[in-house]
């Protein structure tokens, strides 16, 4: 039996950015990333405004904050009732199944919608609505036909699976938020303190600490002595304000965290999060943990995150590529507008290492990109980058408005790239050398002719082994012109002279340099470049 529950999808329906918006959940770490503005914070957010019943207290115009625009603006078009906006966001939960949980249990939910009783259909759960109050329709119907959302007549709802109404103090699971883009830094504290204290003991000693910490106040207050202010008028403790749990923060060797820099607080924040013995918190939501971290802090946060081993869920937003590339990469899960994409369960174990291990660090752009260029190195990458429009065969062609990136691979490690792509749905081209391989060329032939989606470009010719050597045939009097060489040099390059070629030997052997001085230049000569790479930039832009 789990000794932590779990959240195992969570459904949205009308709130904020998500129409209708499905996530589903590894029972440990998740690392959400997309975008800014993808939604990232707002999942967390639903998952407070269900599990913590955020927004219970507030004044009735938050409404229009969280409601869908889209939905919102339909209403005012179409007037009808029936399109009024309204919110729907449904958790589903693994829970043991012990009594105590029986009210979580049912068969009310929208994968159920016919309401089947069969027992394959009950399922643990909360579901949170806020929708029009339908008793206020008859009085309301006139401002509802002009499309005037009646914001002050909605009315929110917390129920179980069972269709039972959910007690904040009953909630099945506990959470812990550590926020560290909030710019609020005192709310930050505080809500942090009382969900950790909150989390860490059962509900019979918490009363407890209550009874004794009102009791010792009084004693303290009392011992005071106040004269009275009037007749029958004497000052007294607001009751109110007797709260523990908003009082209380946390210490590190006699220093308040909150009188710490961010980048302290934010380590201490996590190190206590994953506490094994005392916190008994079931699900941690941590919100971009490399906020205020150097370098070596952040890699000391991420060895905390992936060595955590009490079973508890963990669901974390970044940005940032270190992160991503060192956890394991099962565990992204990609905000896109439609739905959320996770990299293909199947990905091979070398695969994984490669990102884990290298340094390369651009996985996380090739993640979140829309197109992308792989390139074998620097060279072919400074040539699409200084020389798209040209590649392009149009004056004003733009590689950013394009909304294509390129990214170099550094030889055939592009077939990592190519392997967690599967299942993203990206268009992606590979330029690369055929390194005189006749059955590389006949291979890649047939995989383009049936993937519509990656398409690998290299030169036809195995006498165009390599990009240099493509180049130079296309423009050997302009090259050798350009290029500046020894004289009598033989330039060797893997074992062969090019003394009777110094312009490609010299090529070949500083291809970093010559790109940048080719590419990165205007000069006098404008260069003709290999076909192949004019077709991959052609079916990219397509």
């Amino acid at each position: 039996m789990d000794k932590h529950g779990y959240i195992e999808k969570i459904k949205i329906s009308g709130f904020k950015k998500f129409k209708n918006y499905e996530i589903k959940f590894h029972k440990g770490i998740n690392i959400l990333i997309g975008e800014n503005e993808a939604g990232k914070s707002t999942i967390l957010e639903t998952i407070n405004v269900v599990l913590n019943q955020k927004y219970n207290n507030f004044d009735k115009y938050i409404i229009e904050e969280l409601l869908n625009r889209d939905n919102v603006n339909n209403f005012a078009n179409t007037k009808k009732y029936e399109d009024l906006p309204k919110i729907a966001i449904e958790i589903f939960l693994h829970l043991p199944n012990i009594p105590q949980n029986a009210d979580f249990f049912g068969f009310y939910h929208s994968d159920n919608p016919k309401l089947k009783t069969e027992v394959e259909y009950f399922k643990y759960g909360i579901i949170f609505e806020c929708v029009f109050d339908e008793d206020f329709r008859q009085s309301l119907e006139g401002s509802i036909a002009n499309g005037k959302v009646p914001y002050d007549f909605y009315k929110m709802t917390w129920k179980t699976f069972a269709d039972v109404p959910l007690k904040v103090q009953k909630k099945p699971i506990r959470i812990l938020n550590i926020d560290n883009s909030s710019s609020n830094t005192l709310s930050a504290f505080d809500f942090y303190n009382k969900s950790l204290y909150l989390n860490s003991y059962d509900d019979n000693l918490i009363f407890q600490h209550k009874g004794i910490f009102r009791e010792k106040v009084k004693e303290a207050f009392n011992s005071l002595e106040l004269k009275d202010v009037a007749d029958n008028k004497k000052f007294g403790l607001n009751q109110k304000k007797l709260i523990i749990e908003n009082l209380l923060t946390i210490y590190e060797n006699d220093i308040s965290i909150d009188n710490m820099g961010k980048g302290k607080e934010n380590i201490i924040k996590t190190e206590t999060a994953l506490a094994k013995d005392n916190n008994k918190s079931d699900i941690i939501l941590i919100e971009e943990p490399e906020s205020h971290l150097s370098h070596t802090n952040l890699r000391k946060m991420i060895y905390m995150i992936n060595d955590s081993t009490n079973e508890k869920q963990m669901i974390i937003t970044t940005h940032n590529n270190l992160i991503v590339k060192q956890t394991d990469i099962k565990n992204l899960i990609i905000i896109g507008q439609d739905s959320p994409k996770c990299v293909n369960e199947d990905i091979s174990e070398s695969c994984k290492y490669f990102f884990e291990k290298s340094d390369d660090y651009n996985l996380l752009q090739f993640l979140l990109c829309n197109k992308c260029i792989l390139v074998e190195g620097r060279t072919e990458y400074q040539l699409i980058n200084y020389k798209y429009s040209q590649l392009a065969n149009e004056e004003n062609a733009n590689i950013e408005k394009d909304n294509i990136d390129v990214i170099s691979c550094y030889g055939k490690s592009y077939k990592n790239y190519l392997e967690i792509a599967n299942g993203l749905g990206k268009k992606i081209c590979v330029i690369t050398d055929n390194d005189k391989k006749q059955d590389f060329i006949d291979e890649i032939k047939k995989e383009n002719a049936t993937n519509n989606y990656i398409k690998i470009f290299t030169d036809d010719d195995i006498a165009n082994w390599t990009f240099e050597v493509g180049l130079y045939k296309l423009n050997k009097e302009k090259l050798e012109n350009m290029i500046h060489v020894q004289k009598d040099a033989e330039y060797k390059f893997n074992g062969e002279s090019y003394k009777d070629k110094q312009a490609l030997g010299y090529m070949l052997n500083h291809k970093a340099d010559v790109a940048y001085d080719l590419f990165g230049k205007n000069h006098e000569y404008e260069l003709e470049y290999p076909q192949y790479i004019k077709d991959a930039i052609k079916w990219i832009r397509s």
